[in-house]
């Protein structure tokens, strides 16, 4: 729990007062290899913090899983329009290890939010980096080559390709698996 309050402190200083309040309301999960946290056309009821291990978020396209994100550690998962729209998810989030989550759910982080600012600016100020990321991931497909967006990964996130199948990098790239071979063979 101390390694999400960290987390959020490093936005913006929570007060004691918030932090107490968060803590009585964070729950502790644990999931093994291969276990969903989300299945499809399930309604998300959690913010999730990734503590320790590595899932995947992806949806099917036909029989093709597209995964469009990784959460490892120190990294907040959910299906977001789920969470906050309290809607079916198109989304399946599948823990890659085993991990351990932090969560706090819609109704508690919503009622946190209300009652303490300085939390709810630490949410705007998540959100507003998971835009960014999102916009800049959404340019990289679109205009960078497979082998720009493969060294991105590779000097970004090297961990995600000692931990993650190489099925699940060509996913996440938007490549084949044979291209991703051809462009690792190149190094």
């Amino acid at each position: 729990m101390d390694r999400f309050i960290k987390y959020l402190n490093a936005y913006s200083k929570l007060s004691d007062l918030t932090i107490e309040k968060l803590r009585a309301n964070i729950i502790t999960l644990e999931l093994q290899k291969n276990q969903l946290l989300l299945r499809q056309d399930q309604i998300c009821k959690h913010l999730y913090f990734v503590e320790k291990g590595i899932l995947k978020q992806y949806y099917f396209l036909g029989d093709k899983a597209i995964i469009d994100y990784f959460a490892t550690e120190n990294k907040i998962v959910s299906s977001i329009s789920s969470l906050f729209g309290q809607k079916p998810s198109n989304k399946i989030i599948e823990a890659i290890e085993t991990s351990t989550l932090q969560a706090v759910s819609y109704e508690k982080l919503e009622s946190l939010f209300l009652d303490n600012p300085d939390l709810e600016r630490v949410g705007r100020l998540i959100a507003t980096e998971a835009f960014m990321l999102m916009e800049e991931r959404i340019f990289s497909l679109q205009f960078h080559t497979a082998k720009k967006r493969y060294d991105d990964l590779l000097n970004n996130n090297p961990d995600i390709l000692m931990r993650v199948s190489l099925g699940d990098v060509a996913s996440y790239l938007g490549i084949t698996q044979v291209t991703l071979s051809r462009i690792r063979s190149q190094k």
